[in-house]
């Protein structure tokens, strides 16, 4: 009877033994999976913020191309006027 129960136990410390090894080699790739997609999500944001950059520049590149456009337009109407 006791026997059977030390055996048991072994049997048991076995099991988790095995259980614990497929865990650490679960959690190595999952700690290789998150370096993964941390360093995915570190190059989205360079090219998010490269992005708003770009955007911040065209959006400053719009309003100077208005404001040409504006006098252009502002000095065409003065020498039509004045040719009037």
């Amino acid at each position: 009877m006791l026997e059977d129960k030390v055996a048991g136990l072994i049997a048991i410390v076995k099991d988790l033994r095995l259980e614990n090894i497929k865990l650490t080699e679960e959690n190595v790739l999952l700690m290789e999976e998150i370096n993964t997609l941390t360093e995915k999500l570190g190059k989205l944001e360079d090219s998010l913020l490269k992005g708003s950059a770009d955007v911040r520049e065209l959006s400053e590149e719009k309003v100077l191309a208005k404001r040409a456009m504006d006098e252009l337009i502002r000095s065409i109407d003065s020498f039509v006027g004045s040719e009037e």
